[in-house]
C-alpha cells in the first residue's frame, strides 16, 4: 500500500493506494481525503499499456468495496 500527501494550493490531499492482481491483471484500489472528507474511493482494472477502461466507485462500507471487488473479479474472469 502507498499513502501520500500531496498540497494542491491550500488543498491538502491523502492519497492511499492499493495494488493487487488478479490472473495477470493489475487491479488498483484508491482512496483520496481532504480536510477530513473522502473526495474520491474507487477501483479500477489498469491494463498493461492501455487507457484505463473500467473504473468503478464504492462507498465507505466494507460491503460496498467487497461488492465492487467482486464486480471487477468477475470482469477480469469474464474477459480470460
Amino acid at each position: 500500500m502507498d499513502y501520500m500527501e500531496k498540497r494542491m494550493g491550500n488543498l491538502m490531499l491523502k492519497q492511499n493506494f492499493i495494488r493487487v492482481e488478479h490472473k495477470g491483471q493489475s487491479v488498483s484500489i484508491v482512496q483520496h481525503r481532504s480536510k477530513g472528507r473522502i473526495e474520491c474511493q474507487e477501483v479500477a482494472i489498469v491494463p498493461d499499456n492501455e487507457p484505463i477502461e473500467t473504473i468503478l466507485h464504492y462507498s465507505g462500507s466494507l460491503d460496498s468495496l467487497i461488492g465492487t471487488l467482486q464486480l471487477i473479479k468477475e470482469e477480469i474472469e469474464n474477459k480470460g
